[in-house]
């Protein structure tokens, strides 16, 4: 969760200066830390709660995981 004014200014001092030339959102928390803003985190209460999905095998497995849950996707 971030305050929408925070994370267009951060975003607006992030470089894709790595090795794949891409942008990464965690970037933003070195510019939040630099400016010396709040940055916390909270416990998932499921390891399923926080994958990370760059792929589309992993969309998938995503996909599947929220169709098990009670309700459906």
């Amino acid at each position: 969760m971030f305050d929408k004014e925070k994370l267009f200014d951060g975003l607006n001092h992030i470089t894709p200066d790595n090795a794949q030339n891409e942008y990464y959102l965690t970037d933003v928390f070195e510019y939040f830390w630099q400016q010396r803003w709040t940055v916390s985190a909270l416990v998932a209460e499921h390891e399923d709660e926080i994958h990370g999905i760059n792929t589309f095998d992993q969309l998938e497995q995503a996909r599947g995981i929220l169709n098990a849950r009670p309700g459906g996707a």
